[in-house]
């Protein structure tokens, strides 16, 4: 006779916020058209980056940063 035993994990809320702070990059990223960008504009809260300088910035290569928005 075979037994099964399920064991239920669930980790506690430290563990979860620790691996929010080790996965996940500090901010979010959006890809907007031009005329998206445009309508933004100077807001303080929006950094606007032309999509060849994010391309080649080693910040924006770091594997949370590429993991976390594949």
């Amino acid at each position: 006779m075979t037994v099964h035993t399920t064991i239920h994990l669930m980790p506690t809320e430290e563990v979860v916020q620790a691996w929010m702070a080790s996965l996940m990059p500090p901010m979010d990223l959006f890809m907007a058209d031009t005329r998206l960008a445009t309508r933004l504009g100077t807001d303080a809260n929006v950094l606007i980056i032309p999509r060849e300088k994010f391309d080649a910035h080693p910040s924006y290569r770091d594997v949370r940063m590429t993991n976390a928005y594949t």
